[in-house]
């Protein structure tokens, strides 16, 4: 995530084996989850690192911790970033704007 802090993880799927923290207009069960700034953890962690692969798939919550990790610098520290965009996890109008914005950003400079 984009800090330490607890987020409300919404299930979902067949058997709860899915789900986001990101907001939705679904239904589903929220339970609290612990949380790290991901960007602080990746500095840490990849010091001396030769090779460092970051893949995302965190179902919406791409759209948060990637400018995170842009603005804080730990990007830098990544040689190869996958990501699987979840741009039906984006509600409204505005914010799917932005959310698309965003994605073709970093496909268009990272690639």
């Amino acid at each position: 995530w984009t800090h330490n802090t607890t987020l409300s993880f919404r299930q979902k799927g067949t058997h709860g084996n899915m789900g986001s923290v990101v907001d939705t207009q679904e239904s589903g069960a929220r339970r609290p989850v612990q949380a790290i700034d991901f960007g602080a953890w990746l500095r840490a962690n990849t010091l001396n690192a030769q090779l460092v692969v970051v893949k995302c798939d965190i179902e919406g919550s791409e759209y948060h911790v990637l400018p995170s990790l842009l603005e804080s610098g730990a990007l830098c520290a990544v040689n190869y970033l996958l990501v699987e965009w979840h741009l039906d996890e984006v509600v409204g109008t505005a914010q799917r704007c932005r959310a698309q914005t965003l994605r073709n950003t970093f496909e268009d400079t990272l690639r």
